[in-house]
């Protein structure tokens, strides 16, 4: 509305100089006649000499030269005889400016000069070029404030629309209400916006029934296969290579399995949109106590630096976030490696930072493994199993916490740095900075 409003005063305004600088040149060209008129009327009553005394109480200036002699002058034109040229000119007497005309009769050899102030004639132009321009000028503001109500009403529907779609949820897919009947030119779009919630719904419910049943589906024979695999092992005896790798395999496949059930439950339209008041130190505790097992394994330390830390938002798709990343630190440290978990503020935003003592991520890598199923092209990532979700699944729960995720090295222990920085309006205590105390198991 601001620029229609702006573009018509803009033309409005273009419109009224034009128009000024036209109403002057005219009006100049009408002084310019009348006095090419009163000169003319002066060298037909140049004979009559005595019809001359009704110029006099005006501000026209004029001399009537007849056979080389002044023969008339008024009382404010020059004493002595002016140059005589035929034509409009200008030239200053008096101590003013004037507009003078010069005027020719052959047959009884008479010259006719008259002038009039450029003052004079300026201040008549103007008056006549105001007078017309001023109702322009008036009506402009006056057609803005109709133009303004008549806009705004107009677009008061569309204005609905846009509040009722900003205050859609990212799970609430419902088709739009409109209180009233909508403008003829709003249905077709409120109907394609329909469709396309429709069409977005459906679809969102086939991938999420697709990886839920998938997911499930697939854990009863996973289960059924370490059964039959743990029954063979205890059957057959001695050590079997190729045994040990299909158990090896059925692991991976129920990892694999998990973290599809963690993609699925952390999608928007899931139990993730429902928050509550979360204690970052407490689901870091849970998370180490359960990984303490794996990592008691591999002979690893797992070193917690916290202090409570309160932050809204989702307890499950938190404990998820730090699960997968202290499980990946665990699997790519070294026996006898470290994994750190650091829990606490930097400027007043709740920050949570993993850190281990693996090979860690290549620079140019460390956006892409934040993309489902992509790993690395690494010895390392050859010989650890994997699918490369790990990370997707953190990254997509940091962005449902308006978490700035940051992939980085570590300084102290040379492996992957992974830092979590909260948005400070999801915090719910202020604690004063990172905690200087650690824990170690």
């Amino acid at each position: 509305m601001g620029v229609v409003l702006s573009a018509f005063t803009l033309l409005n305004f273009v419109a009224v100089l034009k128009g000024y600088d036209n109403g002057l040149h005219t009006a100049q060209t009408i002084l310019d006649e009348q006095l090419r008129d009163m000169a003319k009327l002066l060298a037909v009553h140049s004979t009559r000499i005595s019809h001359l005394g009704e110029f006099d109480q005006t501000a026209i200036a004029y001399q009537v030269i007849q056979n080389g002699e002044l023969r008339e002058r008024s009382h404010n034109a020059p004493e002595q005889v002016v140059d005589l040229q035929a034509g409009f000119a200008e030239r200053n007497f008096n101590r003013i400016r004037w507009r003078t005309y010069t005027h020719y009769e052959r047959d009884s050899d008479t010259w006719v000069w008259v002038a009039e102030p450029e003052h004079q004639r300026d201040h008549i132009a103007e008056s006549v070029v105001l007078h017309t321009i001023t109702p322009i000028l008036i009506s402009i503001p006056v057609a803005g404030l109709l133009i303004w109500i008549i806009i705004g009403v107009g677009l008061h529907p569309l204005k609905a629309l846009s509040a009722q779609l900003q205050k859609k949820q990212p799970a609430d897919l419902s088709p739009l209400h409109q209180e009233g009947p909508l403008p003829t030119e709003l249905v077709p779009v409120v109907q394609a916006v329909d469709e396309l919630l429709v069409r977005l719904r459906q679809a969102f419910e086939r991938e999420k029934h697709f990886v839920a049943d998938a997911a499930h589906e697939l854990r009863t024979p996973v289960s059924i296969l370490k059964v039959h695999l743990h029954n063979l092992e205890a059957n057959l005896a001695g050590h079997h290579t190729e045994l040990q790798a299909v158990r090896h395999a059925a692991d991976q496949l129920a990892r694999l399995v998990e973290q599809l059930l963690d993609l699925y439950r952390s999608s928007p339209d899931t139990g993730l949109q429902q928050t509550e008041t979360v204690d970052l130190e407490q689901v870091a505790q849970d998370v180490l106590a359960e990984s303490f097992e794996l990592a008691q394994a591999r002979n690893q330390v797992l070193e917690l630096f916290a202090e409570p830390v309160l932050l809204q938002g989702s307890l499950f798709g938190l404990k998820t976030l730090l699960r997968n990343l202290v499980g990946n630190a665990i699997k790519y440290s070294p026996t006898g490696g470290t994994v750190r978990v650091t829990v606490g503020r930097r400027d007043q935003h709740p920050t949570l930072i993993v850190e281990d003592s693996g090979p860690g991520i290549a620079e140019q890598n460390r956006q892409l493994v934040l993309q489902r199923f992509y790993r690395p092209n690494t010895d390392t990532n050859r010989q650890l199993p994997g699918a490369g979700l790990g990370l997707a699944i953190v990254s997509h729960i940091a962005e449902r916490h308006h978490a700035q995720l940051v992939l980085g090295s570590s300084s102290d222990l040379g492996g992957l740095q992974v830092t979590l920085v909260f948005d400070r309006g999801a915090a719910a205590a202020v604690n004063p900075s990172l905690p200087s105390g650690k824990g170690r198991s």
